[in-house]
């Protein structure tokens, strides 16, 4: 929607506004869509495969580091995720860069959303 009324799709008295088209559709269309679709495209996952505690008792980032058997560097706890190809941990960067998709966990199986 910006990008058409940056080129003047919607008149020109608009089109010096298409930055601000684009802030106000960024904050007001994922809280609509979000209860459009009732969350059910939300891909949130309740468990890493990591037996480790991801927070600590006070609900702070758990102060373990793990090491990524991809790039070999220290990460904290929320930034891994178990890699089963491997039984290993891999980091969050290294999961996001992955082509062949062998460090990302298995599907779980979702109960049929009712309406």
């Amino acid at each position: 929607m910006s990008v058409i009324v940056f080129f003047g799709g919607f008149g020109s008295g608009i089109q010096p506004f298409s930055p601000l088209v684009a802030i106000v559709l960024a904050l007001v269309l994922p809280p609509i869509i979000a209860v459009a679709t009732k969350g059910r495209y939300y891909l949130r996952r309740d468990d890493d495969g990591i037996s480790l505690p991801m927070y600590d008792e006070y609900a702070n980032p758990s102060g373990e580091v793990l090491a990524c058997h991809v790039c070999g560097q220290d990460f904290e706890r929320p930034d891994v995720t178990k890699c089963v190809a491997h039984e290993a941990v891999v980091c969050s960067l290294c999961l996001s860069t992955d082509k062949t998709g062998e460090h990302v966990l298995p599907a779980r199986a979702v109960a049929p959303v009712t309406t």
